[in-house]
């Protein structure tokens, strides 16, 4: 296992990166982000970033060697 997936969350986007042992970039997946209302804020859909992130992880491995996840 020689490549690594980041995921990277952010106000518009979450990002899953492939990145090669040489740091290049292999694949980017993108989802757009959802609010929610809770307690009366809105913040982030995050039921909705896991169901993503396991449905596009699950993708990510079919097509590279992963050996592991970094989440920033």
């Amino acid at each position: 296992m020689t490549e690594l997936a980041v995921l990277d969350v952010g106000k518009t986007n979450a990002k899953l990166i492939a990145f090669s042992r040489d740091g290049k970039i292999l694949e980017q997946m993108r989802h757009p982000q959802q609010a929610v209302t809770e307690n009366g804020l809105r913040v982030l859909d995050v039921e909705g970033i896991f169901r993503w992130l396991e449905s596009a992880l699950a993708d990510l491995r079919r097509r590279h060697d992963l050996s592991g996840l970094v989440v920033s």
